[in-house]
């Protein structure tokens, strides 16, 4: 997968590359479930909560966790299944 997270746990809230990094998840998670017409951010932070991983650091990026392949297959079979 080309997206990765450049900065891990990134303490600055105003970071453009981790800005940037956040955007190029989305559009990659908009390619792999074939809908561009949700928030897949949202969606992800969310169905990570409920497994019980965590998602966002407290400064409010995602965690690397979330940016690794196996996170974002699992994702997207469940997306894709309807189960999100």
């Amino acid at each position: 997968m080309s997206v990765k997270l450049h900065h891990r746990y990134c303490r600055d809230t105003h970071c453009k590359t981790c800005l940037a990094d956040h955007n190029a998840l989305e559009k990659e998670l908009d390619k792999l479930t074939g809908d561009n017409t949700v928030d897949h951010l949202g969606k992800i932070h969310r169905w990570m909560g409920l497994k019980g991983r965590v998602a966002e650091t407290e400064w409010g990026w995602a965690t690397p966790a979330t940016f690794e392949e196996e996170t974002i297959q699992e994702y997207v079979r469940d997306y894709k299944a309807g189960e999100i």
